[in-house]
């Protein structure tokens, strides 16, 4: 698994004919990594919030750990211009940062891909032709169904089982599983997010990086997002673009936070009490 992703990095410098390449708007700041947004909303009740987090990765497992980034971030951005990708790459490991996760040196192996195409059926199917195990068929059909659905962007997670403390191996010793927290925790070992190029007209990059940070780093579904309740960042191609949240919301930034500040083998029932003392804690 340790060489997945360079392997999908290397076939996407081979399938460049497939990624679009997304010019730098003239309205855009030079400097495309400064973040001048200013976002003004009302603050969720607290019971909203917490049940939002249970929307975000739907899918998981009430007696398995949470996904996330245990290893240091090593992000790789494609389908843009050269200043936006360092721009976006950028805006997405401070994130990263922000809530704890390590980012690695500039010649690391890349551990997640944030890529934009033309035709991302074709990009998936290419990617995974030239290197299989970057996801199984069911992945794939899935990506693809999704893809049909209207979904503008499609991410593929490999999750590896670890040790309780996040070494490979799966053991530590005097390790055990209890009712409340099991003898694993489950890394991201790797992460694609592939986005349509046609749905980015508008866009900032400060909400292309949130919406990457978010999905990638929170193990989101950004699929099923609605903003009827709670906004988020997630709900970027779910509605017009210009009438989404223009960054991280406080949801956002609440769920990622809660997320990275608990234990490596943490259940996903432990994320609400994460998230209600996220809520508690005085912001600095």
């Amino acid at each position: 698994m340790a060489k997945l992703l360079t392997c999908a990095l290397g076939i996407c410098a081979s399938l460049l004919s497939q990624t679009a390449v997304i010019a730098q708007d003239r309205d855009q700041p030079q400097n495309v990594a400064d973040d001048t947004i200013v976002v003004v909303g009302s603050e969720n009740a607290e019971s909203e919030i917490i049940e939002a987090a249970k929307r975000v990765s739907p899918d998981l497992h009430y007696d398995r750990a949470l996904p996330r980034y245990i290893d240091p971030l090593c992000l790789a951005v494609l389908g843009f211009e050269g200043p936006a990708s360092a721009g976006i790459k950028q805006m997405i490991d401070e994130r990263a940062i922000s809530v704890g996760i390590q980012v690695a040196p500039a010649d690391c192996r890349p551990n997640a891909l944030l890529v934009v195409v033309d035709d991302v059926p074709a990009f998936l199917r290419q990617a995974i032709d030239k290197q299989p195990r970057l996801a199984s068929s069911a992945k794939l059909t899935k990506a693809e169904s999704d893809y049909a659905d209207g979904q503008a962007a499609v991410t593929l997670f490999n999750i590896e089982t670890r040790s309780k403390f996040g070494r490979k191996g799966f053991s530590d010793s005097n390790s055990r599983a209890s009712r409340i927290s099991p003898a694993h925790s489950k890394a991201i070992s790797s992460s694609v997010l592939t986005i349509d190029a046609h749905r980015l007209r508008g866009a900032t990059y400060r909400q292309i990086a949130d919406y990457g940070a978010m999905v990638l780093l929170g193990h989101a579904d950004g699929g099923i997002w609605t903003m009827d309740r709670t906004p988020s960042i997630l709900a970027l191609f779910n509605h017009s673009i210009k009438d989404a949240p223009a960054r991280l919301t406080p949801f956002d930034e609440v769920y990622l936070r809660a997320l990275y500040a608990l234990p490596l083998n943490a259940l996903p029932r432990s994320l609400p009490v994460s998230i209600k003392r996220e809520l508690d804690t005085p912001a600095d």
